[in-house]
């Protein structure tokens, strides 16, 4: 069973077959869950057309350009339909597919690409990430293609493979600043293999700094602009711990969240490590699977709110090779059975996705129904507070088509038009009918707010009784 004999035309068809499976897996349902927050900030971030606003946005929000870049002009062709705004993620998902499988045919065989491709076409976790519009897809798909390059210089030195690494390398900390890690294993790889003198089948030194120093000098202009974004986010406090089992969570979301499947792939990648004869490439698999996320790890241990699945996306790449190649070990019988059992809890945890219940990740939003719920209830004397202040751009906007209503966000920093502040709303609320919360998260800031609209105004709206828990809705008395 996917055991490819000597024909490159089967091999097609398989690949075909897969990435077609794959393809209608994505699609199916892509526009029907809401924009959610972080989508909502993306789209609106490549809707700018000042070129100021458009790189304030991504400094502001802790966003790289490029997948904004590429969204900003994706959406002047095809507009900004839910559709439209994920199909870019899709497309990047598939050709990470395609990649994999190169990657598994060039490290070892065509039969492990074939499995390796399978199980990432198949993989909740990542049609999750393929139907946002988010840049989570488009990492991985260059971290594949720096990986794959990387392997390339490892078989053969040339100014081709050199030139095209140190492209998708850059790209790929362009897209986002963790595939920074990607590029951090690599290196760890090559310096360990001079240091233990084991260097027959790696680029030259001088060959290896010049390929990092054009990627540095390509970064250049951005490089200051990251770090200080780091900085800023070091002072947000995490919203949640980081313990060990966030890590193992982290590995069963790798494929659907299921504790007996994370035991057959530890046991397959135990098969793969006794019996693969060349433990380099091993090596070089565990550390680009282990490496971002000891990483991502350690620093969230250090109170950095950085530690996210979807940052570990490209990590599945060198994981699921991993599993792939003990799969590759086993006797065909056994083989063909782990693969229905895979499938078999792939389908089901696809249906759970589909259904509305995902296995990780956020629940789907409303925000398309809350905001047609608000444009045919609410009067141009209601007044809409949105917190974060954020959720009038990146969603209500989205959605609304009304421009009359009265609009501002909460903020303890901004006493300015356009926004809510504690100190300066004391009177400010009689003056409506209705006054109309909503938000994301309830704020310290929006309860104090509450607190003060509740002299005037009562509750007739409670989030905790009422379809969309994003709302609160106040009238005056």
């Amino acid at each position: 069973m996917l055991l490819i004999k000597k024909n490159a035309l089967n091999e097609k068809i398989i690949l075909a077959i897969i990435l077609l499976i794959a393809y209608v897996l994505r699609i199916y349902k892509l526009d029907s869950n809401s924009i959610w927050l972080d989508e909502g900030g993306s789209i609106w971030i490549a809707s700018q057309n000042n070129i100021s606003e458009f790189f304030l946005g991504l400094i502001h929000n802790w966003q790289q350009p490029l997948y904004h870049i590429i969204l900003h002009f994706w959406i002047c062709i095809f507009g900004k339909s839910e559709y439209s705004v994920r199909f870019p993620s899709v497309i990047f998902d598939l050709l990470t597919i395609l990649m994999t499988y190169k990657i598994g045919k060039l490290l070892f065989d065509k039969n492990l690409g074939i499995l390796c491709s399978l199980l990432m076409g198949i993989s909740t976790f990542h049609l999750g990430y393929s139907q946002q519009a988010r840049p989570y897809t488009l990492l991985t798909f260059l971290a594949s293609l720096s990986i794959y390059f990387f392997i390339a210089l490892l078989k053969k030195v040339d100014f081709k493979n050199l030139i095209i690494y140190a492209i998708s390398s850059t790209l790929l900390i362009y897209c986002h600043t963790f595939g920074l890690f990607i590029i951090l294993a690599q290196n760890i790889y090559i310096f360990t293999k001079i240091i233990f003198r084991k260097n027959n089948q790696i680029p030259t030194l001088k060959s290896w700094i010049s390929s990092q120093l054009t990627i540095l000098v390509l970064f250049l202009p951005w490089l200051t602009t990251v770090i200080n974004q780091l900085h800023n986010r070091s002072a947000l406090a995490l919203s949640e711990k980081i313990s060990f089992s966030t890590l193992i969570h982290t590995f069963t979301v790798y494929y659907c969240s299921s504790k007996f499947l994370l035991i057959i792939f530890i046991l397959l990648i135990i098969t793969n490590m006794i019996f693969s004869k060349d433990k380099d490439k091993l090596y070089l698999l565990f550390l680009l699977f282990l490496f971002p996320i000891i990483v991502l790890y350690t620093i969230a241990k250090m109170k950095l709110q950085i530690y996210m699945h979807a940052y570990t996306l490209t990590c599945t790449v060198p994981f699921y090779l991993l599993v792939a190649g003990g799969l590759t070990k086993l006797h065909k019988y056994i083989r063909l059975i782990l693969l229905i059992v895979v499938i078999l809890f792939s389908l089901i945890d696809i249906r759970s996705y589909y259904a509305g219940t995902p296995s990780f990740g956020h629940l789907p939003s409303q925000w398309k129904e809350v905001v047609n719920f608000i444009d045919k209830n609410a009067t141009n004397k209601d007044l809409l507070i949105f917190d974060p202040w954020y959720n009038e751009n990146f969603l209500y906007n989205y959605y609304s088509k009304r421009n009359d209503l009265i609009k501002r966000g909460y903020s303890n920093l901004y006493s300015e038009p356009g926004f809510i502040n504690i100190n300066n709303s004391d009177s400010y609320f009689k003056n409506y009918k209705k006054i109309w919360f909503i938000y994301s998260d309830i704020s310290e800031g929006e309860k104090s707010l509450e607190v003060i609209v509740q002299k005037t105004h009562k509750l007739i709206i409670d989030r905790n009784k009422y379809i969309y828990p994003e709302i609160k809705i106040y009238e005056s008395r």
